[in-house]
């Protein structure tokens, strides 16, 4: 249950903040979708049930407290919408999964290449930014993000067209 969790945990919460928009409640609809399913289970189960298990309770929790929002604000403009189309809800799927997918790909990067990765892309940094910071010459930081393109490519491949 522990490697579900790790597996599935980060695509999960990625899908439920699209819906509630704050972290903390995110994290607790995650993590009590994951009780619901430790009380439920069932070892006969395969990792597609168990994700779609997951994946309408985060749903309907998610849509709760919307709705309980939506009844204790006393001014409707700042409420939140409640998503409620089904299309709506297979495109933020879709979109936690290839999240999901890519995150691990980046995990398995080489780790110089990896860190570069993540300063540029998670931390926003520039090339020139990157280089200071890790003593590096600005060709070697466009090198290891051109690498790392590569590799996340191939490794996204088969992943990512499973999507599409």
């Amino acid at each position: 249950m522990k490697s579900l969790f790790e597996l599935l945990y980060k695509r999960l919460y990625f899908f439920a903040i699209k819906y509630v928009k704050e972290h903390q409640v995110a994290e607790d609809i995650v993590q009590e979708a994951f009780l619901k399913l430790w009380k439920n289970w069932d070892e006969r189960h395969n990792l597609p049930q168990i994700k779609s298990y997951l994946y309408t309770i985060i749903k309907h929790d998610c849509l709760n407290f919307l709705a309980h929002l939506r009844h204790t604000q006393k001014q409707l403009a700042q409420q939140p919408s409640i998503p409620d189309s089904e299309s709506s809800h297979q495109w933020r799927m879709i979109e936690a999964e290839v999240i999901g997918e890519v995150k691990i790909a980046i995990e398995k990067l080489p780790p110089k290449c990896r860190e570069i990765f993540m300063l540029s892309y998670q931390e926003e940094y520039s090339n020139q930014q990157i280089a200071d910071i890790l003593h590096l010459s600005l060709q070697t930081v466009k090198n290891q993000k051109s690498r790392g393109y590569r590799i996340l490519r191939s490794m996204l491949k088969n992943a990512l067209s499973f999507f599409l």
